[in-house]
């Protein structure tokens, strides 16, 4: 017997949404600049904008979050970074809701609904990205809305909700490709946790749409093949992310060859693998748990330890707990291809298991009296102050720099420069180099060719490579028109060459 959900009040998904708006205004305004793979969406944008979707895909894969806010900056007159952030502020206002909302259909009351509005609202990591331009929450937010009809699905099975579920977890699949995991293997989770009687009829249901959209996409292949356009160039990652997963097994047999002859002692060799499993594990938990944090992880794994569940049912939660494994799984995975992992990545099941928390703390406050309220206080207070200053604002001398640049070199001279942000928005003529913003200032003493032409030279130089900078100068003696002081960031420093 299903428990009946609980709907949100709309005054509180207004209060929700508008906090929302001024958390990414906020942030925003304190954010000075633009993200790397920002500037990467915006040239996408323009490409779109300039030259249609093929030359979209062309420069980035995925170019779902670009195209979007292109067409938005079209139908508004934008700018394409403002759009691009109006599209982000938008999904963390649909992520917010659709994450308080499922909390509604896992059984929580109306006390417990605003405890995970503030955990969704305050929470660091989660928040961390409203002032970039990020496919991150759009993925997120189609994520947890595609759950969500899951869950409906289990009150009430109609194809409505499977039909729904599939247009959300393709959205989640345009932002992230990661998405795809969930399209393959929730409808057998969904199978799963339903009646044993009906569990072929519910996998065909759910697994329907998935064949008819392969299907689809080979003859889109078919069709477009013929016409110059390289499927290839479509799905270069997937491809890559498979001829990588091919080899992980050699992959080990050499990192168990070299860690044998280097640094591990004759008698424990037998153990390295072993050992290089448990180092990859560890670096998937401590990513986990500083997505979550520590302080949720803290009560996450209070509650279970006594069993708080809330007014989940059973089905409910098994779903959950298979949506994580697979989240899990997938991570996993990733780190074994890819050999490195940001917190980011366990955004989403950073997001699942929050869904665990506002029933704990609500439990807590119930049962733990003044001291369990001034904790939980702590931890809201602390997770907000950490949300709302990020610092990001110490990086405000690129764009002091930037408009210096603009307002005093010339602006038919060419420039070179490794800052993403400044290459994008100085309007003097750039040298085209792809991989420019990535180039530290060891390389520049190796690869000259790439600037040697350039009039001036805008070189972002980190703390530890001053001694490098030194040696630069000392080298091809340029002469140095400003300096700008980042901190802990390092020093911008304008040569004319």
């Amino acid at each position: 017997m299903h428990r009946q959900h609980t709907a949100i009040p709309l005054r509180l998904n207004i209060a929700i949404a508008c906090i929302s708006i001024l958390i990414s205004a906020w942030l925003i305004h304190n954010d000075p600049l633009i993200n790397r793979d920002g500037i990467t969406y915006l040239r996408t944008a323009e490409a779109y904008l300039n030259h249609g979707l093929i030359a979209a895909i062309q420069l980035f894969d995925r170019p779902f979050l670009s195209v979007i806010s292109g067409e938005l900056h079209r139908a508004t007159s934008l700018s394409l970074a403002i759009s691009a952030q109006l599209v982000v502020t938008s999904l963390y206002v649909t992520l917010c809701l659709a994450f308080v909302s499922t909390i509604g259909l896992l059984g929580g009351d109306r006390r417990t609904q605003i405890i995970a509005a503030l955990i969704v609202l305050s929470h660091p990591v989660i928040n961390g990205y409203r002032s970039d331009i990020m496919r991150d929450p759009g993925y997120w937010a189609m994520g947890v809305l595609a759950f969500r009809q899951l869950l409906l699905f289990l009150f009430s099975p109609h194809w409505q909700h499977q039909v729904l579920w599939f247009i959300y977890i393709v959205f989640a699949a345009f932002f992230r490709f990661e998405a795809v995991a969930y399209i393959c293997l929730a409808p057998f989770a969904v199978a799963i946790v339903s009646a044993k009687g009906g569990r072929a009829e519910v996998l065909a249901g759910f697994g329907l749409l998935p064949l008819l959209t392969v299907f689809g996409i080979l003859v889109f292949y078919a069709l477009t093949n013929g016409s110059g356009y390289s499927t290839l160039a479509l799905f270069e990652d997937i491809g890559g992310y498979v001829s990588k997963a091919l080899v992980i097994p050699d992959f080990f047999l050499d990192e168990k060859a070299h860690a044998s002859q280097d640094w591990v002692a004759e008698h424990s060799r037998e153990d390295i693998s072993i050992f290089l499993l448990s180092g990859t594990i560890g670096l998937l938990a401590i990513n986990i748990i500083r997505s979550l944090t520590w302080p949720w992880l803290a009560v996450l794994c209070w509650g279970v330890r006594i069993r708080t569940k809330g007014n989940a049912t059973v089905q409910q939660l098994q779903l959950l707990n298979i949506h994580i494994l697979i989240a899990a799984t997938y991570l996993f995975s990733f780190l074994l291809i890819n050999h490195f992992m940001l917190e980011r990545y366990a955004g989403f099941l950073t997001l699942l298991l929050l869904l665990y928390l506002p029933a704990i703390v609500d439990d807590q406050l119930n049962k733990g009296g003044l001291m369990a309220g001034i904790l939980v206080s702590a931890i809201f207070i602390g997770m907000s102050a950490d949300t709302l200053h990020n610092g990001n604002r110490e990086k405000a001398y690129i764009k002091n720099a930037t408009l210096w640049i603009n307002r005093q070199l010339p602006h038919n001279a060419t420039l070179f420069t490794n800052y993403s942000y400044i290459e994008y928005f100085s309007q003097l003529r750039k040298i085209p180099v792809p991989y420019s913003a990535k180039l530290q200032v060891e390389e520049l003493l190796l690869e000259q060719s790439i600037w040697m032409s350039a009039d001036y030279l805008v070189i972002s130089v980190k703390n530890d490579e001053q001694e490098a900078w030194s040696k630069f100068v000392a080298t091809f003696t340029p002469e140095t028109i400003n300096m700008f002081e980042g901190g802990r960031h390092g020093n911008l420093y304008i040569v004319k060459n």
